[in-house]
């Protein structure tokens, strides 16, 4: 499920328990309905997540009657949410079925990069500066081919010159036109 589709609202009844699902919620992304990623220490009370509105007294809203993110609230505005109410352990389940976040492609120009190039006799990881990130193509500062994969050059030194057979513990690839984050199975 993704964290857009999530909607439900809960009366936690304590504070470890705002807590819990506070944390939960941003693990997966989450954040206040204004876009601030803070646990609050809150006593007993109403939260909602991404719950579509009856009303338009509420201050936080996209699209009209829906705001992304969670709310706390008084009692008036829990009855007015258009959410199904849960518990508190089926909020923490409904989180835990939400896709973790991709992690933000971050490599910028002259970082040191180790990079797998395709169409050599043995591909080897080779040393390489990243350039750019064009038309659903990794480049780098040296060749006139595009990487297939690249990972960050810092704790991978070890594999310089070693076929791409062997993996770092992450790497990027190009999937749909999009660079995608991929984990070495252990």
């Amino acid at each position: 499920m993704k964290l857009s589709e999530l909607s439900f609202k809960v009366i936690t009844g304590t504070e470890e328990r705002n807590r819990a699902i506070q944390e939960a919620l941003f693990a997966k992304g989450g954040v206040w309905c204004n876009d601030e990623k803070e646990v609050k220490n809150l006593d007993a009370v109403q939260l909602s997540y991404n719950a579509k509105l009856k009303t338009d007294r509420v201050e936080c809203r996209l699209d009209g009657l829906q705001y992304s993110g969670m709310r706390f609230s008084p009692k008036h505005f829990f009855n007015e949410v258009i959410a199904p109410e849960v518990t508190f352990h089926q909020a923490l389940d409904l989180i835990a079925q939400v896709d973790d976040p991709q992690p933000e492609f971050s490599f910028k120009p002259f970082d040191k990069i180790i990079a797998a190039y395709d169409g050599y006799s043995s591909t080897n990881w080779v040393p390489e500066f990243f350039s750019l990130l064009i038309r659903g193509s990794f480049w780098t500062m040296n060749r006139m081919q595009a990487p297939i994969m690249i990972a960050k050059y810092e704790g991978n030194e070890n594999l310089l010159g070693e076929s791409i057979m062997r993996k770092p513990a992450e790497w990027w690839e190009i999937k749909d036109g999009k660079p995608v984050l991929v984990k070495r199975d252990k």
